[in-house]
């Protein structure tokens, strides 16, 4: 992993909460994120920060990644659950949480990544969008992609917070102690 990472990448996981973690628990899945958020806002960390995750192809090295539970419009199981191509307000707080983490620990931009050679939130499609080597041109689809300033809205909420919100960030301690 190339140090600090540039920011966090966005990825949705065309799949449920314990369904991807344990997916990405199989050694023969060859997948893998830093962190997988669910519908509620619950996070598990599924790779040491300081480890390159198999999320983005040539963007491993560079970036922290996160998938969140959903299914994208052109994924079968989205007429089952129609509105989980959307971030929930749970996933969008968990997220800005992680970004200000990342601020905190690696000094990333409040801002959103558009293409790769950014920094701040990413997405994992601009990767493909720029030219770049990165995979799914598809993740995480149009609606979450318009979501990114959303998180950010949020994390600058959360900035702004009184004293004490800011020495709790939130994130489960398993996340905290595990987030270098």
């Amino acid at each position: 992993m190339v140090y600090p990472p540039r920011g966090l990448v966005i990825h949705i996981a065309s799949g449920f909460y314990e369904g991807t973690i344990a997916w990405q628990d199989n050694p023969n899945a060859d997948v893998s994120s830093h962190f997988i958020i669910g519908r509620q806002g619950e996070c598990a960390q599924m790779v040491d920060t300081t480890d390159a995750s198999w999320a983005q192809k040539s963007g491993n090295t560079t970036w922290l990644s996160a998938e969140f539970e959903g299914f994208g419009v052109e994924d079968s199981l989205h007429s089952q659950h129609p509105g989980w191509e959307y971030l929930t307000p749970g996933q969008i707080d968990c997220a800005a949480r992680l970004l200000l983490r990342g601020r905190s620990v690696y000094g990333w931009p409040l801002q959103v990544a558009t293409s790769p050679s950014g920094r701040g939130l990413g997405h994992h499609s601009m990767g493909a969008e720029s030219g770049v080597d990165w995979g799914h041109s598809l993740c995480p689809g149009e609606a979450i992609k318009s979501q990114k300033q959303s998180i950010i809205d949020r994390a600058l909420v959360l900035l702004a917070g009184p004293p004490a919100a800011r020495k709790d960030d939130g994130l489960p301690l398993a996340v905290q102690r595990l987030f270098l």
